[in-house]
């Protein structure tokens, strides 16, 4: 058994590697003028933003038409607390009139969200994504092309709402 000091020791000898690289990495030199990192610009390009370049979504305008899909079902938990609590900020909001709010659902989580559940106004949306069983799943679509794809409660908050309050914002549709 190692005493106190020795622990320490033993410690500090296994952590020397990992404090060494990144030593290096905080002390490296930043990249030079020739290098492919310092070709790539900071700023984002119009109708974009960093967040939107995250996640290698499109350009937006305020002519591009913006849809969220929602899909559901009806014994799902976290799908009811989301229509009861989040979906009603969701539409509320200043950004729900910029894009179109659709919402899909099935009667049970046993069975997957097929086509026979889209409208027919939607079965572009299947087409691009299939049979869907994890749910609450939250959809972004641009010019009829979906974008983004988030599973869950937790991706909804951290990922789905931000992208789309920036999509908005970026396209100079909010509030119109």
């Amino acid at each position: 058994m190692l005493s106190g000091l020795n622990r320490r020791f033993a410690w500090a000898l296994c952590a020397l590697p990992a404090m060494a690289m990144l030593a290096q990495l905080v002390l490296a030199e930043p990249p030079s003028a020739a290098s492919p990192a310092a070709t790539v610009s900071a700023e984002a390009a119009p109708g974009s933003s960093l967040l939107m370049r995250k996640f290698n979504l499109p350009a937006v305008d305020k002519s591009s038409r913006l849809d969220v899909i929602y899909l559901g079902s009806e014994d799902c938990h976290f799908c009811q607390q989301w229509e009861f609590g989040s979906r009603v900020k969701l539409l509320e909001s200043r950004e729900a009139r910029a894009f179109s709010f659709h919402e899909i659902k099935n009667e049970t989580l046993a069975k997957p969200i097929t086509a026979a559940d889209y409208p027919a106004g939607l079965q572009w949306v299947y087409k691009q994504v299939g049979a869907t069983r994890g749910v609450p799943r939250f959809l972004l679509a641009i010019d009829g092309r979906v974008v983004m794809n988030s599973f869950g409660t937790g991706q909804y908050r951290r990922n789905f709402l931000p992208v789309l309050n920036e999509v908005v914002r970026v396209s100079g549709k909010a509030g119109t």
